[in-house]
């Protein structure tokens, strides 16, 4: 897949795209781009942009961004970048404590958001130690999902996880998810070991307009655990908007309403 570069704030930022149809943004974690099935099922209906974060995917650390909420600026930059009027966003892990921010700072240039197992929102005081040896056995149940599409460049290392200061949790975010009026899909696996499930009830509380879901049989990495169940999530949410209907299975889909009809 093709690696394209947006110029921005004097430096640049490497994404990749895929697909045709409304615009979406998702921003990956720290194993960068996995050509899941989440993404092979949502760019049948969008177009989606994978913002790497810098330093991540052998991608250059950028001078000047040592946080989250610094880093967001720079994704901000890049999201108005794109040619048109508001876009979905997703962020997955660091990815959603990315997306969390960017949506609380600037909510006009965003439509419907997901969070995906977003770190900076633990309550839990049990510390968790991530490393090379430990990543994926810790992030994923079913590792073996991993293993089957990673390479070289998803590879985590101590080195990747220094990168940024993020704080276990960003009270000062959390105050700031009240704003928020976009339309949100919380989801955490029943088994994460990093981001408990209190947290998931706490930005459900946050956020007025927002449906909390686990993925059940699932760890940190829900993509990678249950591909089929969140694949299936993420496209009714994303097309059902305020229609989202958790459990249509068994109906015609096609009598299912969408986001134009709820509008």
């Amino acid at each position: 897949m093709k690696l394209y570069e947006a110029n921005i704030s004097n430096t640049s930022l490497k994404y990749f795209k895929i697909g045709k149809g409304k615009p979406l943004v998702y921003i990956p974690s720290f194993e960068g781009f996995l050509h899941t099935h989440s993404i092979k099922e949502l760019s049948k209906s969008f177009e989606i942009f994978i913002p790497l974060i810098p330093g991540i995917f052998n991608t250059p650390k950028i001078d000047g961004y040592d946080s989250i909420e610094d880093l967001s600026d720079l994704f901000i930059e890049f999201i108005e970048q794109i040619e048109y009027e508001k876009v979905d966003l997703i962020g997955y892990s660091l990815g959603g404590y990315l997306a969390s921010w960017i949506a609380v700072k600037k909510s006009d240039i965003i439509d419907q958001l997901v969070l995906i197992s977003p770190l900076g929102f633990n309550l839990n005081d049990k510390r968790i130690e991530l490393d090379k040896q430990s990543f994926e056995k810790l992030v994923y149940k079913y590792s073996d999902g991993f293993e089957a599409l990673k390479n070289n460049e998803n590879i985590v290392t101590q080195s990747h996880l220094d990168l940024y200061k993020y704080q276990k949790l960003d009270e000062k975010l959390l105050e700031q998810l009240s704003s928020l009026k976009n339309l949100t899909l919380i989801l955490i696996g029943n088994d994460d070991p990093i981001v408990p499930s209190i947290s998931g009830q706490m930005i459900k509380e946050k956020i007025e307009h927002s449906y909390f879901i686990y993925v059940y049989d699932s760890g940190h990495g829900i993509e990678i655990d249950q591909p089929d169940r969140v694949a299936n999530l993420l496209s009714d949410f994303l097309m059902r908007g305020q229609a989202f209907i958790v459990n249509w299975g068994g109906r015609d889909e096609t009598e299912a309403p969408t986001r134009e009809m709820a509008n």
